[in-house]
């Protein structure tokens, strides 16, 4: 496998950047891909969780694990099996001094400098570490040394690594067919990212598996993304006019309120899915994967296209992408929401170092956002918790948060 290849798997997969080209037939092509659910998360057998009230009403969810369409499993392009270190702009000697510094066990830096291959040119350093070391490392190693690695886009799986929201690597991989041992390996290679956990070593995990199939299994399961299927509940004792002022987002929407008094006129119904309640685009985007069409334009959705033309009945293609673009575009047309965000506000994460809008999402209601996480095909549009989202934005420090609401 190319260096190339694995690069480009990695952009599909959990980049920011655009991916791959143009396609041969988009106007045959729908908007958004069907996604692969997991049965095992039904709303059956999915406990239900309650929002806090709020002039939203009263709102409860439940989680499901949304997986990519089998074939753009199929069709996307297995990485290579080798792990890349580069430490850009630094010497050996640099290297080896950052090395002594972690304090590792001796064995293991005796491994890194004896046993793994070290490849030196005057723009960088590069060592492919022996599968002794990627396994042993503690986790404030591992976080030490891909934090160091990570700036360049060329190390795309360090770049943006994946960051896992599940409470443990069996519950991520739950009924996939892959051997019992995957799951505890992975939890040994991950590290801590902001509040919770972070995972890079791809390569190596792709190289402890037997066949094409696990292989394309475990591909598939770093797609999995847990998502929020949100529920209002409307009955006698619902103030309809109040809950309806709330998703009308100040009369932006005024059939909300028809809406809501004819679910509340059939019995046998006692609640309502807010999918219902959003503007056509997001209604008709949400749970879904961007199919390959959806980039023709040269630039395929992401958090920023997909919060900008939240209220929109079709998508604006041309949105900008350049960080002084966005702002003027961002100041054109949004007003700053304060600190108390209503439905349908643009929420902003900046980079806590360059301060540049690296991520968006909308509100929904309480602490659910909706949003698109990344430009991959392999990222669909979700609702998901607002902590889980600054899980996923939190590889170089917790983003700082800003609240926007378009202007009337």
């Amino acid at each position: 496998m190319t260096e190339k290849s694995s690069l480009l798997f990695s952009l599909l997969l959990c980049t920011i950047g655009a991916v791959g080209g143009a396609p041969s037939a988009p106007a045959q092509e729908p908007d958004g891909v069907t996604v692969r659910e997991n049965a095992a998360d039904a709303p059956s057998t999915n406990p239900l969780h309650a929002c806090r009230p709020g002039p939203w009403g009263d709102l409860n969810y439940y989680y499901v694990h949304l997986e990519a369409p089998d074939e753009f499993v199929r069709q996307s392009v297995i990485p290579s099996e080798v792990t890349v270190w580069r430490f850009v702009g630094m010497s050996s000697d640099a290297v080896t001094a950052f090395l002594h510094s972690l304090a590792l066990p001796a064995q293991i830096l005796s491994a890194i400098q004896e046993q793994s291959q070290w490849y030196v040119s005057e723009t960088e350093t590069r060592i492919l570490p022996h599968p002794v070391v990627i396994v042993n490392l503690s986790p404030e190693a591992r976080t030490r040394i891909y934090s160091l690695v990570r700036p360049w886009r060329d190390n795309e799986i360090f770049f943006k690594p994946i960051a896992i929201e599940y409470e443990s690597a069996e519950q991520w991989f739950e009924g996939l067919d892959l051997p019992p041992t995957i799951p505890p390996l992975v939890h040994r290679l991950t590290y801590p990212q902001g509040k919770g956990y972070a995972f890079s070593d791809i390569p190596f995990v792709l190289s402890q598996l037997e066949s094409e199939h696990q292989r394309r299994t475990f591909i598939r399961a770093l797609t999995r993304t847990r998502s929020i299927v949100l529920r209002l509940t409307v009955d006698g004792s619902t103030d309809l006019r109040s809950v309806a002022d709330y998703w009308s987002s100040g009369s932006r929407f005024k059939d909300t309120l028809p809406l809501l008094e004819s679910v509340a006129k059939v019995p046998e119904v006692s609640s309502l899915d807010v999918t219902h309640l959003l503007p056509p685009l997001p209604r008709k985007r949400l749970f879904t994967f961007p199919s390959p069409g959806t980039g023709f334009s040269g630039r395929f959705p992401d958090g920023l296209w997909t919060a900008f033309n939240f209220f929109q009945f079709s998508p604006i293609q041309d949105l900008p992408d350049e960080p002084e673009a966005v702002e003027t575009y961002l100041k054109s047309r949004y007003i700053p929401a304060g600190e108390d965000p209503r439905f349908g506000d643009l929420i902003v994460l900046r980079h806590p170092m360059t301060k540049s809008a690296m991520h968006a999402a909308v509100r929904i209601a309480d602490d659910i956002v909706y949003t698109k996480n990344g430009a991959s095909i392999f990222r669909p549009w979700t609702m998901m918790k607002m902590d889980s989202m600054l899980l996923q934005w939190s590889h170089r420090g917790r983003p700082e948060v800003e609240y926007w609401r378009l202007k009337e």
